[in-house]
């Protein structure tokens, strides 16, 4: 089967390519949002692709690769691209279709200025793994998927060739001419970590030994930038640019600070990011990165990097870049932001929302159009990298619209109202989103509130305080069971120091479960054999990688396994209706912001309930994926339903995320006393 490999045509293709992309289950599809050819071509203009590439076979298309500004919400640096759009059809993604996309795109790279590629890819699909080996991708980030599920990968090869070996700068790839051709079994042999370490000025680095046409080149290169650290060709030592200077340090350019009661307003004047707190709150209320004007991506998550600078006169702040200026106006109890533009392109500003356990109301010309919890994926829509998919459903005239934040359990509240005539999209993780041809202007008004207690159910029993004695596990994979003389004759736990907890019984039925003997796969997550798991994690409140996945962490430490600084534990009460989990860190080690229980509820449970009275709510498991937080849940099995809350530790928070296989409960709490633990509690109503 012959198959042409040609540059997308938005004339001819752009229906086409939008079907086969809905067709693969790939995209806003997913989300119940299919594309049309007016939402692919908006998104491709949104996202700032420079190159697609089209596969077609016999008049069909087959595959397709695009290269983009931003993908995920994150937008690369100059000279950085992120591959997107990749969909091969599914017949032909173990053959060679998926290395000729790679290749014929690595061909036109010299042409686009690139240095360094990035791809965020799902953990899940372990066979995809040897091809990004083998084509140069490494992982130099977390090893942990971000809240969206994805690693972020970068492949710092067409900068080596371009600096190195500037007349095969767009030979590198794993089937052009000349260069280094491995298998795809050799590549399986070495990991996406290959060759990354961190060097002795602290930087994390990547090591490559590879050949490009004829030449043997081995170069370091700084693991993030691509910034060359030192080369060689065929032996001989490579000239190096002098690195650029380093940007001044933070400390010379203190942010600046405005406080509004409970609220205060911080401007970095290195970036032109404004950000919101309240005193009472985890967390940025709002991230409000400098606006972008013309082909520059508006990304929430990781903004692009923009040269600015910041003056100061009484109440107001401006901020100016090579064509913006942004004027930041204090009033009593809100801000004024107005944005003016001379690059004659559509200006857009997108801040950050957040909140959590919230609340979004929308009011257009005078009236509410829409009141409800947050649910990302119900409401608001979400549509990453394809936003224009929600369509004139979700899009509004910006002057007059109103949207209205409120977090019920605090009281705390933000309104933000648009001031000027443009469009307003209603999508995904952003406070607003507002853009238009020349003014933007809107205004940010803050309500305070009174903190509130959660409610505790009454009902709940309170296990015993004496820990239940454990065999110390002989080796890693262990199973440590509770049993002995604290089991009644049908109800019990099973918990693996290595692992987690495998399964919860009461009066013989099972209240939780593993997949054992076999492992299962929970959205980016593979081969997970527990039903309930702890780790540690980072910030929650940041916005580039949000709650991370994790599967269970090791280095916790089981009650009455071993003694250690990091440790966990599953303590039932006198009938097994009810247990808590809890794990403690004394180490405060860097990364370790978070301490979470994970506790995966089947899709067979088919809801979950949120909250009690009026304020109760169910969300069906089925259907399109979602996300919410919450700071308590009740879900059923057939024991009876499990309410899960918080026993102990600061800012406790669930977010719940809901894909085909059920539903992912992360129990996030900050350390809190002098033993830095948390406690989750699960019982039987």
């Amino acid at each position: 089967m012959t198959t042409r490999i040609r540059p997308f045509d938005a004339a001819t293709d752009a229906e086409r390519v939008a079907r086969f992309i809905n067709d693969h289950g790939s995209g806003p599809v997913v989300t119940g949002l299919p594309l049309d050819g007016a939402s692919l071509l908006a998104s491709i203009q949104e996202t700032g692709v420079r190159l697609l590439l089209v596969a077609e076979s016999r008049d069909t298309i087959v595959g397709t690769l695009g290269y983009a500004r931003m993908s995920g919400r994150r937008v690369a640096p100059e000279g950085h691209l992120f591959a997107v759009m990749f969909v091969v059809e599914r017949t032909l993604r173990g053959g060679f279709l998926v290395g000729e996309l790679f290749t014929e795109s690595f061909r036109r790279f010299p042409s686009l200025g690139l240095r360094t590629l990035r791809l965020e890819v799902d953990p899940a699909n372990q066979r995809a793994f040897p091809l990004y080996v083998r084509v140069g991708f490494r992982n130099v980030s977390s090893p942990r998927p971000d809240e969206d599920g994805y690693l972020e990968l970068v492949n710092h090869l067409p900068g080596i060739s371009s600096a190195l070996v500037p007349g095969e700068a767009g030979l590198v790839g794993p089937s052009a001419p000349g260069s280094e051709t491995r298998s795809l079994r050799e590549a399986r042999a070495e990991s996406l970590t290959g060759g990354v370490r961190i060097d002795r000025a602290g930087r994390t680095v990547i090591d490559y030994r590879l050949r490009i046409g004829t030449s043997r080149i081995e170069a370091v290169v700084d693991g993030q930038t691509g910034e060359l650290v030192s080369g060689s060709v065929d032996g001989d030592p490579a000239e190096i640019p002098d690195a650029e200077l380093a940007p001044p340090s933070r400390a010379a350019h203190p942010p600046l600070r405005h406080e509004l009661g409970g609220f205060s307003a911080e401007l970095d004047v290195e970036t032109g990011a404004l950000t919101v707190r309240h005193r009472d709150r985890l967390g940025p209320l709002l991230v409000d990165a400098f606006p972008v004007c013309g082909d520059t991506p508006a990304g929430v998550r990781r903004p692009a990097a923009t040269r600015v600078s910041v003056s100061q006169h009484g109440g107001t702040w401006t901020t100016t870049s090579e064509h913006l200026t942004r004027v930041v106006s204090f009033r009593r109890g809100s801000i004024e932001l107005t944005v003016t533009q001379s690059c004659g392109h559509l200006l857009t500003a997108s801040p950050w929302s957040g909140f959590r356990d919230a609340e979004l109301t929308i009011a257009a010309r005078g009236r509410d159009e829409r009141s409800a919890h947050v649910v990302r994926g119900i409401w608001p829509p979400e549509a990453t990298d394809f936003e224009p998919a929600v369509g004139a459903a979700h899009t509004y005239e910006a002057l007059g619209m109103r949207a209205s934040w409120h977090d019920k359990h605090s009281g705390i509240g933000i309104d933000v109202t648009g001031l000027t005539s443009g469009a307003w999209r209603v999508e995904g993780p952003h406070l607003a989103r507002i853009s238009g041809s020349g003014t933007i202007a809107y205004r940010i008004e803050f309500r305070d509130g009174q903190q509130t207690r959660m409610p505790v159910a009454a009902q709940t029993p309170t296990p015993t305080p004496t820990p239940l004695s454990l065999p110390r596990p002989r080796r890693l994979w262990t199973r440590a069971a509770h049993e002995a003389g604290v089991l009644t004759p049908a109800s019990g736990l099973d918990v693996s120091a290595a692992t987690g907890l495998h399964a919860w019984r009461h009066r013989g039925i099972h209240v939780l479960e593993s997949s054992q003997p076999r492992s299962r796969s929970i959205g980016p997550l593979y081969r997970l054999p527990a039903a309930a798991w702890v780790a540690s994690l980072r910030d929650r409140t940041t916005p580039d990688h949000g709650v991370e996945w994790a599967p269970h962490d090791a280095s916790f430490t089981l009650d009455g396994a071993s003694a250690g600084e990091r440790r966990w534990g599953v303590q039932p009460n006198a009938d097994f209706s009810a247990i808590d989990i809890s794990l403690s860190d004394s180490t405060g080690a860097s990364g370790t912001d978070e301490l979470a229980v994970f506790v995966f509820v089947p899709a067979t449970a088919q809801h979950i309930d949120l909250g009690d009275g009026p304020d109760a709510k169910r969300l069906s498991i089925a259907g399109a994926p979602w996300r919410t937080w919450t700071r308590a849940f009740r879900f059923p099995t057939p024991a009876g339903d499990v309410l899960v809350e918080p026993r102990d530790g600061d800012h406790a928070e669930v977010l719940l995320r809901a894909g085909p296989a059920g539903v992912l409960a992360t129990c996030l709490a900050r350390p809190a006393g002098e033993e830095r633990h948390a406690r989750w509690r699960l019982t039987l109503l």
